[in-house]
């Protein structure tokens, strides 16, 4: 649709992380977000927080930890009115100092955002049937399936696609995990020489646009724990959460945590 009478203009922004028992065992966790948000039609955007240093009992703000607060956002960005919004998340434990992670953090990120651009053109071509136009990397930022810019914290970009063909439900399902498998991905390759970061938990959740009132909706709240890892939520029925097997940690093989990651949504005309 391009007519902004049918479009929206949809926000999802961080608030908060509230830590309610670390899973360092010596003291504060390096917690960072790694992910990307996409709609339907492929329009995506990558996002990796720098760390937060926070230990038990502490509450952090996403926006005081960067230069510009409005890389707290996850995406930003017109879409149908009627528009399925997919979100992939991980929230990490950086296990390397503060210095090394900001070393290698426009790398992390422009890995992250090529391979959730690949992962979300792939995925887009596949629910679209002969849909889906592969591109390539454009300045380091974009990826295979649109090209993209990055800021400070964020990368973004754009896939083409055809007409949907199979079920919305398992398409999201399909693309959310696709973007968490780009995330594992180019983790790998750009910190592979370090120790390997920590999966606190994940979250897979699908926004119908239509469900929003205009305006902001929330804070809504994300809990995880090392007895409750992953959380997937769907547009339907989205205080469902389900509970995957139990990760596996590496290191000690005991530690255990438990976080909360307050976010909003704001919805306004399209511009």
């Amino acid at each position: 649709m391009t007519d902004t009478q049918d479009q929206k203009r949809l926000t999802i922004t961080l608030q908060t992380v509230v830590c309610g028992d670390t899973e360092d065992l010596t003291g504060a966790d390096e917690f960072y977000v790694a992910g990307g948000v996409t709609n339907a039609s492929g329009k995506y955007k990558a996002t990796l927080t720098k760390p937060i240093d926070i230990n038990d009992g502490q509450t952090k703000t996403f926006s005081a930890n960067f230069s510009n607060p409005r890389d707290a956002i996850i995406f930003d960005d017109d879409v149908a009115a009627d528009d399925i919004i997919n979100v992939g998340l991980e929230f990490r434990d950086a296990d390397v100092s503060t210095a090394d992670f900001d070393a290698e953090y426009q790398a992390l990120l422009h890995e992250l955002t090529k391979d959730i651009g690949t992962a979300v053109g792939s995925s887009v071509a596949s629910s679209a049937g002969a849909g889906g136009t592969a591109g390539t990397d454009t300045g380091g930022t974009g990826g295979t399936g649109g090209t993209g810019t990055s800021t400070t914290g964020t990368g973004s970009g754009t896939g083409t696609a055809g007409k949907t063909t199979n079920g919305a439900g398992t398409a999201a399902a399909e693309t959310t995990t696709a973007i968490l498998n780009a995330v594992a991905s180019a983790v790998l390759k750009v910190v592979a020489t370090m120790d390997r970061d920590d999966v606190l938990g994940t979250v897979q959740k699908t926004i119908a646009v239509a469900s929003l009132p205009d305006g902001r909706s929330g804070p809504f709240q994300w809990e995880f724990s090392d007895q409750k890892p992953h959380i997937e939520e769907d547009a339907s029925n989205p205080g469902k959460a389900a509970t995957s097997e139990k990760p596996k940690l590496r290191g000690t093989g005991y530690s255990n945590w438990s976080y909360k990651v307050t976010y909003v949504i704001d919805v306004a005309n399209a511009r």
